[in-house]
């Protein structure tokens, strides 16, 4: 994975993930995507920040999958804003393509919450899309426990202005496959929080 010549930089961990479609293979590592065909076979490199559209803040914690059902690629990535807002808030970033072309366009929405979304994880259903993650407070990096989003699948496949949803927690009583059990795995400054506050949204 071409990550220094793509990102600019190493990021460590680079939590890397895989989908595996019919035709092609998703990796991912903080900050850099490639897509090879099944042979392995290297078809692009890129940025995460740019097949994300992520502004001017950190972003970590990449997942991807091939739902097989619809034959669409569905991406989830971490933004922990940068704004010097009296908010905090991060967003989980959801990428759907358009086609079962991973190099092709996809749609983008936003799941913005006053805290911090760690950890996000990816699941798909006949009709939803779920994406859960471990929630911190900004302030102290508090345990909050976890919490899901709950997204219309149809919505998110017709590339809808408006994505029908439900919010979940963070409950204490509840966790992900990733319990936290003391603060993030990375020291993240109060700071690295702030930002403006943004509904579910699509770019």
């Amino acid at each position: 994975m071409p990550t220094a010549s793509v990102a600019g930089a190493l990021a460590l961990p680079p939590d890397p993930v895989l989908g595996v479609g019919p035709n092609h293979v998703f990796q991912m590592v903080n900050g850099v995507g490639r897509i090879t065909d099944r042979t392995g076979t290297p078809i692009s490199s890129f940025s995460l920040r740019s097949l994300f559209a992520v502004d001017a803040s950190t972003a970590t914690d990449p997942r991807v999958v091939y739902d097989a059902e619809s034959g669409r690629w569905l991406a989830v990535y971490l933004q922990l804003s940068t704004f010097p807002a009296a908010s905090r808030t991060s967003d989980l970033i959801v990428a759907v393509s358009t086609t079962s072309d991973p190099t092709g366009i996809c749609c983008r929405s936003r799941l913005s919450q006053p805290l911090f979304q760690d950890f996000p994880m990816l699941g798909v259903s006949d009709d939803t899309v779920v994406v859960a993650y471990n929630g911190f407070a900004c302030a102290d990096e508090s345990v909050l426990g976890a919490g899901y989003h709950v997204l219309r699948k149809a919505d998110l496949l017709a590339c809808a202005p408006s994505v029908g949803m439900r919010r979940v927690g963070p409950d204490p009583s509840l966790v992900t496959p990733h319990r936290p059990n003391r603060s993030p795995r990375r020291a993240m400054p109060a700071s690295r929080c702030t930002g403006r506050t943004r509904g579910t949204s699509r770019s």
